[in-house]
């Protein structure tokens, strides 16, 4: 859930700053692959990562929508590196 997205991103990281950057869909296989049974019509992955950063201003990142559709399956999950 969401509260437990902020909690975390509160409460872990109060001294230093991060760089929070979101990586989404495709470029996720990095981190897992998966085989279903019954494939999904709409496949929405995200992870976070925090990245430790001294900068104190950083570019915008530019996201996607994705839109569901019929039987779909959502990951999503953060990583501190």
């Amino acid at each position: 859930p969401i509260a437990n997205f902020s909690k975390y991103s509160y409460l872990s990281t109060p001294e230093s700053a991060y760089l929070i950057h979101f990586v989404q869909n495709e470029k996720c296989e990095f981190f897992a692959k998966y085989n279903f049974s019954k494939l999904p019509y709409t496949f929405i992955r995200v992870m976070v990562l925090f990245i430790p950063t001294d900068k104190n201003y950083i570019e915008e990142q530019k996201l996607f929508h994705n839109t569901r559709r019929g039987f779909t399956v959502v990951e999503w999950g953060g990583i501190e590196l």
